[in-house]
C-alpha cells in the first residue's frame, strides 16, 4: 500500500516526466532527479572583471591543466606495468577528463565575466556617443533658434519698410 501511495504522489506530482522514468526504471528516475537537483541549484551570477584577476586565474587554470596532463602520462605509463593495462586507462582517462572538465568550466566562467565586461563597457561608449550627439544636436538646434529670432526682430537703426 505505501509503495503504491507513493507512486501516485510522485505521478500527481510530476506526471509526465515520471512516466517516462518509471517506463525506463529506476536508472532514469535516479537520472531525473540528478537533473531535477541541477536545475533547481541557485545560478552563480558571473564574477566582476578584473583583468589581473583574469589572468591570475587562467595562469593557475593553465598550470593545474598541465599538472593534470602531467599526472595523466604518469598514469598511462604505470598502466602498461600492471596486468589490466584497459581497466587502469580508463581510470587515468575518467581522472584526467574530470580535472580538465573542472578548470574548462572554470574558464566559462571567466569568459562570461570577461565578455560581460566588455559588453557593458561598448554600451557605455554607444550611450555616451548618443548622448554627444544629442547634445551637438540641441545645441545646433538652439544657435538655429537664435539666427532665426534675429533675422525677425527689427535692427534698431534701419527704417521700416514704407507701405505704398
Amino acid at each position: 500500500m505505501g509503495l503504491q501511495f507513493m507512486r501516485s504522489l510522485v505521478l500527481s506530482l510530476f506526471p509526465r516526466a515520471v512516466r517516462e522514468a518509471l517506463r525506463v526504471g529506476v536508472v532514469g528516475l535516479t537520472v531525473l532527479l540528478c537533473v531535477a537537483w541541477a536545475q533547481a541549484q541557485p545560478t552563480t551570477s558571473p564574477v566582476p572583471y578584473d583583468a589581473e584577476h583574469d589572468a591570475r586565474e587562467r595562469a593557475r587554470i593553465e598550470q593545474e591543466r598541465a599538472r593534470a596532463e602531467a599526472q595523466y602520462k604518469q598514469a598511462r605509463a604505470d598502466c602498461y606495468q600492471r596486468f589490466r593495462v584497459n581497466s587502469c586507462l580508463t581510470d587515468a582517462r575518467r581522472a584526467r577528463r574530470v580535472v580538465i572538465d573542472r578548470l574548462r568550466a572554470e574558464e566559462i566562467v571567466l569568459d562570461d565575466a570577461k565578455r560581460l565586461a566588455e559588453a557593458q563597457a561598448q554600451k557605455q561608449r554607444v550611450e555616451a556617443r548618443q548622448a554627444e550627439r544629442a547634445r551637438q544636436e540641441a545645441a545646433r538646434e538652439q544657435e538655429d533658434a537664435e539666427r532665426a529670432r534675429s533675422r525677425t526682430q527689427p535692427r534698431g537703426n534701419v527704417p521700416a519698410p514704407a507701405n505704398r
